[in-house]
């Protein structure tokens, strides 16, 4: 069921977006590709020389899974009013805390990064194995770009589907106090414009 909060700013959870069983089979297609040495000394964390949270992973989800999980998406942009010239994406990715790269609030502002392809709609679609403590894995929302101003958390619940406008409202980011004691694999994906030649 699709849920609507307007608390720090407007966003939607969707419970159970994924069964326990499909989001599981996504997360063990994650820990398949996955190269656990460069993840344990960090060299896939890198790119351009720089070291990110965020790392993505290829995987082949099955023609069954990614229907739905496409038809899901779609589904939900369509009752919001994302109806025209529109295409969804979405790929598997890695999260991995860095103490010195953390991920401070930050909005993904559509009309500023428009430009360079970013999306109007972010998702982010939590997995894990079912016996992880999931306590602060979750995303943080804040009312401004400072960390004092965090508001709540959307709670890290395998299945479950993130979804928010972005805007010069939403700033999220990530803040483990209970640090990562796990894999934390999600599938995130962005509503972007599109035109007929794709």
């Amino acid at each position: 069921m699709i849920v609507k909060h307007t608390d720090p700013w407007t966003h939607y959870t969707w419970e159970d977006f994924l069964t326990f069983d499909e989001q599981k089979y996504v997360y063990d297609q994650c820990l398949d590709v996955l190269d656990v040495q460069s993840y344990h000394d960090d060299s896939f964390f890198y790119l351009n020389g720089e070291i990110q949270n965020n790392a993505g992973l290829h995987l082949n989800y099955g023609n069954e899974l990614h229907n739905k999980i496409m038809s899901q998406l779609y589904e939900f942009s369509n009752l919001i009013g994302y109806t025209d010239n529109v295409r969804w994406s979405f790929n598997s990715t890695i999260t991995k805390d860095f103490k010195q790269k953390q991920l401070f609030p930050h909005n993904d502002d559509y009309e500023e990064l428009k430009q360079y392809g970013n999306g109007m709609l972010k998702v982010l679609i939590y997995l894990g194995n079912g016996t992880d403590d999931y306590t602060d894995w979750g995303t943080k929302l804040y009312k401004t770009a400072q960390r004092e101003s965090f508001e709540k958390e959307v709670k890290y619940q395998p299945g479950t589907c993130f979804v928010f406008e972005a805007n010069k409202y939403s700033y999220h980011g990530t803040d483990f106090t209970n640090d990562v004691n796990g894999y934390r694999f999600m599938i995130s994906g962005e509503l972007v414009e599109s035109n007929d030649n794709e």
